[in-house]
């Protein structure tokens, strides 16, 4: 019974992680290596919270344990009772084995590790870069986290030579280097995000109860929302030109043309059927086109065209994703202030004021989000 509690936090914690999975990824589209590389990560954070007041209170048992002492307790006959350390201190009813929680943090530490410094930054570079080879995929990685690990590498060896005129390095020493670096490269990060929500949270929760000043600073970041959603919109266009241009000068007998289509499978449905429509053009002898490149450059080119591409798709969804929520937060704070003014206690949505000019603007302007956002 008194390891229901520590396996209960185990299976619970990769419950809630499956469910963040489920619900911010997609499993079905991602490779398994990294559906398993994010499950390991939030399994571990999530665990931590759980396992840890566990742990708290087995190291409270134990160091009352270690320094309880016989006392003494004069009896009503006259006798005298011995208290064992078991009767000073009550084992709590989570108690387990303490080498479990040995094994469990050091398996929780050093994959966290592994993952933080090695693992999770060659897959960002991996999935980032623009070869199609698993090979070239691995070089680039490797070559673009070399000033990274050389950074941290350099910072290592000072504090290394540091350490050595200080104590006399051995193995244990060495480890405990290795971790103090670690932890305190952790802290560092901690403090900064800790200070920064201690200020931004309270000043964000003030923020929201003046409905007229989120309005303003909301209809500013539509503004600037919308200045780089047109941006990153003409970026699109420009690289999807480019990949059509690409369509008709390789050939489908071409070497290159297996890159090629790996390229117009990432392009958005909304510029794919572009792309079909200029190559019925070009087969049709409507459109003709030179090689611009050298055969020598076509795979570089390609390659950089790759890397653009996926990177202004990511940007697009993001910015799409920010719109949209910018856009519904707006009119529910417009409802806000104008329901302010209702008697009927009643908070109606999309009421029949006339609309502000945002409003106005965005639906003479975008008839499709104007019908999406009746009521």
């Amino acid at each position: 019974m008194s390891s229901f509690a520590f396996i209960f936090d185990i299976i619970f914690s990769c419950i809630i992680t499956l469910i963040f999975l489920y619900r911010c990824g997609n499993y079905r589209r991602q490779h398994p290596i990294t559906t398993s590389a994010v499950f390991i990560a939030w399994f571990f954070s999530v665990l931590i919270v759980f396992i840890l007041p566990l742990d708290i209170s087995l190291a409270t048992y134990r160091d009352c344990l270690s320094h309880a002492a016989a006392t003494v307790k004069p009896l009503i006959n006259g006798s005298i009772d011995n208290k064992s350390p078991n009767n000073v201190c009550p084992q709590p009813w989570s108690y387990v084995d303490p080498h479990s929680y040995v094994v469990l943090w050091r398996i929780v530490y050093w994959t966290s590790q592994v993952l933080t410094w090695l693992i999770l930054p060659l897959m960002q570079s991996f999935c980032e870069t623009g070869e199609f080879s698993i090979k070239g995929k691995i070089q680039y990685a490797i070559k673009a986290n070399l000033i990274f690990y050389g950074t941290l590498l350099l910072i290592f060896i000072i504090l290394i030579i540091y350490v050595a005129t200080k104590v006399t390095l051995n193995s244990s020493n060495f480890t405990a280097t290795i971790v103090a670096a670690s932890t305190t490269w952790g802290l560092f990060l901690l403090v900064l995000m800790l200070g920064y929500g201690l200020v931004e949270v309270p000043l964000n929760i003030y923020n929201h109860s003046r409905t007229v000043y989120m309005l303003a600073h909301t209809q500013f970041k539509l503004a600037k929302i919308y200045n780089e959603k047109i941006n990153v919109e003409e970026r699109l266009d420009s690289l999807v030109d480019d990949v059509t241009k690409f369509c008709m000068e390789i050939k489908s007998d071409d070497p290159l043309r297996r890159e090629l289509e790996q390229i117009i499978k990432i392009v958005p449905e909304q510029y794919s059927n572009r792309i079909k429509l200029t190559m019925e053009d070009y087969e049709n002898n409507r459109i003709a086109v030179t090689n611009r490149f050298p055969d020598s450059e076509t795979e570089k080119q390609l390659i950089k065209l790759h890397e653009r591409l996926k990177k202004y798709i990511h940007v697009h969804h993001r910015v799409q994703v920010l719109w949209t929520r910018t856009i519904n937060e707006a009119f529910y704070l417009e409802d806000i202030l104008n329901n302010e003014k209702n008697s009927n206690h009643e908070f109606i949505k999309q009421n029949p004021y006339p609309p502000s000019w945002l409003r106005k603007k965005l639906f003479d302007q975008h008839s499709k989000l104007g019908k999406n956002f009746d009521v």
